[in-house]
């Protein structure tokens, strides 16, 4: 969680939380076959108001950051994949079969001041993962794994104070999955898109952080079947990072 005083009386946070809950057993046909066993990610972004709040040595700071230039950084953060499966024409679907994982990340990067408010800019990102996909049905077992991928991405924000930004990003977005069941085993290459929103804080002239939620989109994957079987993977990805501008 991030929180930072962006003027007097207010503070802007960004918050990631993730909940993980009892297993529960669905006694289906009174069997007791079917345990679910849910878990949540959630991202919020937010903008207090202190009433009666006094003023701080934060607000105060003598140094405003210049938010234009070329910037290199790196994050780490995790996610949920969501596989929606359509089997046999989409007689049997399951919508969401999820999971989860870790994921790190390097980017390179541009942004440029317009007025004294807004920053727009361009981000270029390589990554790689674990977040993967695993089911089991009476001793079958089938993964499904995005173990990496690329973004192209554009973002737009508005300065907060002297130090902070909230902003919006999206564009394009490329994943890489590994899919194995029984003993078949294959890779396939997925285009897509990403949208997402973060805040950033400068900590010294050429640093920053920031806090960052993306969710993305990628095309359906019949893996040379027709519409026997048809994966549509999309995911939630939460990351945290810091950036140092070059020039």
């Amino acid at each position: 969680m991030i929180c930072r005083l962006i003027t007097y009386p207010c503070c802007q946070r960004a918050e990631y939380r993730y909940s993980d809950y009892n297993t529960h057993n669905g006694g289906v046909l009174g069997l007791g076959i079917l345990n679910v066993d849910p878990s949540t990610h959630t991202f919020h972004t937010t903008l207090n108001y202190r009433f009666n709040g006094g003023p701080s040595a934060r607000t105060v700071a003598p140094m405003v950051h210049d938010w234009s230039g070329f910037k290199v950084g790196a994050a780490v953060g995790g996610g949920a994949l969501v596989q929606d499966v359509d089997l046999f024409s989409s007689f049997v679907s399951f919508n969401g079969i999820g999971a989860e994982g870790f994921l790190g990340e390097v980017n390179v990067g541009y942004d440029f001041e317009v007025g004294n408010r807004f920053v727009v800019g361009v981000v270029g990102a390589a990554r790689i993962s674990n977040i993967e996909t695993e089911l089991n049905i009476f001793g079958f077992t089938a993964t499904a794994e995005a173990d990496y991928g690329f973004d192209a991405l554009l973002r737009a924000g508005m300065k907060f104070g002297d130090r902070s930004l909230g902003y919006v990003i999206g564009g394009y977005t490329y994943q890489n999955f590994e899919f194995n069941a029984g003993g078949f085993s294959t890779n396939w290459d997925s285009n897509g898109f990403t949208i997402g929103s973060g805040m950033e804080v400068a900590f010294s002239d050429r640093v920053t952080g920031y806090a960052e939620y993306r969710y993305s989109e990628y095309e359906r994957e019949d893996f040379g079947t027709g519409t026997l079987f048809d994966l549509n993977p999309s995911s939630h990805t939460f990351r945290v990072g810091a950036k140092m501008k070059l020039f």
